[in-house]
């Protein structure tokens, strides 16, 4: 039997769902929910800088991110892109439609919001001296954890020359991915309310 448009508008939200559960029972998920997100900067006894950052180790971030990339990469049918479209081709309520567009967007704004780290201010916009954490985020992902895009791993590997620097970008980074992982469940349980209405009663 062939399958549907909206079969596979379905399955992304099966599939969002699947890899949600899977966000959810992650080491980084209850780490990043019952910890602060703090950096600690001190001269040591020899007047040198020691940094300390408190939340989630490297091993437990690279492990999330290896699932994040499921909803962030468009071509992957348990993107938000997908779900988006999704969301229009399916027969569900449109206070769930409406529902997830909200919690789209809020991301978004937050996305394109201003941090406070600016790290390689040289090569900030005019204007600006912090990056959106979008701009971090993009970094981290494509640059340094999940792919290689030339001008991103340039800036991590500038980044982690200095562990202070990095230190701080870093936890911007994870304060982005906490955010993330926010929406992600709140559509999730929007998910499961569209996929219970879609359901047959028999």
């Amino acid at each position: 039997m062939a399958t549907t448009a909206a079969d596979g508008a379905v399955r992304a939200l099966w599939l969002f769902n699947e890899k949600a559960d899977k966000l959810a029972n992650l080491s980084f998920t209850r780490k990043v929910l019952e910890s602060d997100l703090v950096v600690r900067l001190w001269r040591d006894s020899g007047g040198g800088w020691r940094v300390e950052r408190l939340g989630p180790d490297e091993e437990s971030i690279d492990a999330f991110v290896l699932t994040i990339r499921f909803f962030v990469q468009d071509n992957e049918a348990s993107s938000f892109a997908r779900l988006a479209k999704a969301y229009e081709e399916l027969p569900v309520n449109i206070a769930l439609r409406d529902a997830f567009r909200r919690a789209r967007q809020s991301l978004n704004e937050f996305l394109d919001s201003l941090s406070t780290f600016g790290g390689d201010a040289p090569s900030l916009p005019p204007g600006r001296n912090t990056l959106t954490f979008r701009e971090i985020f993009d970094v981290f992902m494509w640059g340094g954890l999940a792919h290689a895009n030339a001008d991103k791993a340039r800036r991590y590997a500038l980044w982690s020359v200095d562990d202070g620097i990095y230190a701080f970008a870093l936890n911007e980074f994870i304060a982005t991915l906490r955010t993330l992982l926010g929406a992600i469940l709140r559509v999730r349980e929007i998910n499961r309310a569209a996929l219970d209405g879609l359901a047959p009663t028999g």
